[in-house]
């Protein structure tokens, strides 16, 4: 609510969503509106933005009346949500007085004061057991996720569940029983305070985190099981990963270790040459299977795919990549060897749930626990060394799998052949 998008998400969904809603139920809506809007500290919900952007809310509840087909009560409701926000423009340039004066005006007390006068005082009546209203359930943000998830997860892949699940477990100790029907913008504020005092998450993360409880929220708000939206602006400015490709020396000592560190298993050792000599992400490797290592016109591949439920990172991700013999040391030939030895339909590389971890905390190990570098870097690497060699980011792009190629060196590039690939993937490695 204390947002200028709320106009465009909140009060449009309630007024659209409530054609039924009688005059009393819409202004006591408005009232708590313009009341926050008069009470709180703007920097802590206009996030900075200049003052006209609140015309454009003030349009889309034009449009609305323009297009929407709409009761009595919601035109009188959308009229005055735009006394409202030309009442905070006002406020934002340092006059409050017709701001008040619409929290005054939608105010009960304004008409029991009136009644009083007019009929006099008026002796309080016993309430009958039916007129005391029983208290409304609770509803907690662990509750609220789990509806979430019931009802989104059907158009999710099994990782993108497996991230939201994994930062619910995060919240738990934070919000879980936080109840949604009356918590407030300082609960929110309390909980990104929590999680950077936490010191167990970076920036990025913490911003990661809080961009999954908008999500959650705003989808409460837009079913009607919240009534306000606290979460928008929280998400720390200015944020940088702080991710980096290994260096040359890096490279060296990771290449000599994976032979002398007596932690790894073999079919670690393999999944790390195969990043090594491919740029493929971590996700993408320990769901490769025996048929996913496959040949075509003398060169050999992985092929990254979307099929039997594996999950991707977008559609672009598809692609086959060539395994390059003699790269840091790989042997084509003893790969094939091991290869054989594997079980049919099941994930070569992957040995336990510790896997990924495992391959990590090699990283860690041999280079440095900051947290600068991890398995991804190993794509870094390949795109940084790709640059120096004058490789296109049209090539390299369609090797690590990118939809774009700014994420490699900042234009957009085509897919590749296979024998395309392979020449690309020699001149970067050899």
């Amino acid at each position: 609510m204390k947002h200028q998008e709320f106009y465009n998400s909140a009060v449009r969904t309630f007024i659209v969503n409530n054609p039924e809603a009688c005059w009393d139920e819409m202004k006591e809506y408005l009232r708590d509106l313009a009341e926050s809007l008069l009470m709180d500290k703007p920097d802590e919900f206009w996030d900075g933005v200049e003052v006209s952007t609140i015309d454009d809310s003030r349009e889309a509840l034009m449009d609305l009346v323009a297009t929407a087909g709409l009761s009595l009560n919601q035109h009188k409701a959308i009229i005055k949500a735009q006394e409202i926000l030309k009442a905070t423009k006002e406020r934002l340039c340092g006059n409050a007085g017709p701001l008040l004066a619409l929290v005054e005006e939608f105010s009960p007390a304004v008409e029991s004061l009136a009644t009083s006068v007019a009929l006099g005082p008026l002796a309080p009546l016993p309430l009958s057991v039916s007129q005391v209203a029983s208290p409304a359930p609770v509803l907690t943000f662990d509750d609220l996720y789990q509806k979430y998830l019931a009802e989104n997860s059907i158009n999710m892949k099994k990782s993108t569940i497996s991230d939201h699940n994994t930062i619910r477990r995060r919240l738990s100790e934070y919000i879980a029983h936080l109840n949604m029907g009356t918590y407030t913008r300082e609960d929110m504020t309390e909980l990104r305070a929590d999680l950077i005092e936490s010191g167990n998450y970076a920036d990025a993360s913490v911003n990661k985190i809080l961009q999954k409880v908008s999500a959650v929220v705003n989808w409460g708000v837009n079913n009607g099981l919240v009534q306000y939206d606290y979460t928008k602006g929280l998400k720390l400015k200015g944020v940088r990963n702080n991710r980096r490709a290994f260096t040359d020396p890096e490279m060296s000592t990771l290449i000599t270790a994976l032979t002398t560190d007596k932690n790894l298993t073999l079919a670690q050792q393999w999944a790390i040459r195969v990043g090594m000599i491919t740029g493929v992400r971590i996700g993408e490797l320990l769901q490769l299977t025996k048929v996913d290592i496959q040949e075509q016109d003398g060169i050999t591949f992985i092929d990254i795919h979307d099929n039997n439920a594996k999950g991707l990172k977008n559609k672009a991700s598809i692609r086959k990549v060539p395994l390059t013999d003699g790269a840091y040391g790989f042997s084509l030939d003893k790969f094939r060897a091991w290869l054989e030895r594997q079980r049919d339909g099941e994930d070569i590389f992957r040995e336990h749930s510790r896997t990924y971890s495992d391959l990590n905390a090699f990283i860690k190990r041999h280079t440095t626990s900051t947290g600068e570098v991890s398995f991804h870097s190993l794509r870094h690497y390949m795109a940084t060394r790709a640059r120096a060699r004058g490789v296109s980011e049209a090539d390299v792009g369609g090797i690590l799998g990118h939809a774009s190629g700014e994420v490699t060196f900042g234009v957009y590039g085509a897919s590749v052949s296979m024998q395309r690939s392979s020449e690309v993937l020699k001149v970067v490695l050899l």
